[in-house]
């Protein structure tokens, strides 16, 4: 079964492109599990530098909890931009995710 971190990483950056310069400043995992399900827990820092930077940052976190992530084995079952400060430029911001098995 695929890693569930890395392959939502590979989706955001995917879904982010590649118009400007993206930059992975932390990332953090942590297993998870409720009565039911288990899964994980994601943390992404990331930043954008670019002239569309704080625009390519707010459509993606407008669209992030509709956006459909094929992981393998593994569903999205939260996610979120959860800080986000943007500059001339540059547009820094975080995203936490759950993600749980799909069995």
């Amino acid at each position: 079964m695929a890693c569930a971190h890395d392959e939502l990483l590979r989706a955001l950056k995917a879904r982010i492109g590649t118009a400007m310069t993206l930059e992975i400043c932390s990332t953090r995992s942590e297993a998870w599990a409720s009565a039911t399900f288990s899964g994980s827990r994601h943390s992404f820092a990331l930043a954008l530098s670019g002239p569309e930077a704080a625009a390519t940052t707010a459509r993606l976190a407008a669209r992030l909890e509709v956006i459909e992530f094929d992981l393998p084995g593994h569903l999205v079952a939260d996610i979120a931009l959860i800080q986000r400060v943007d500059e001339p430029d540059r547009s820094a911001f975080s995203i936490e995710a759950l993600t749980v098995e799909d069995c």
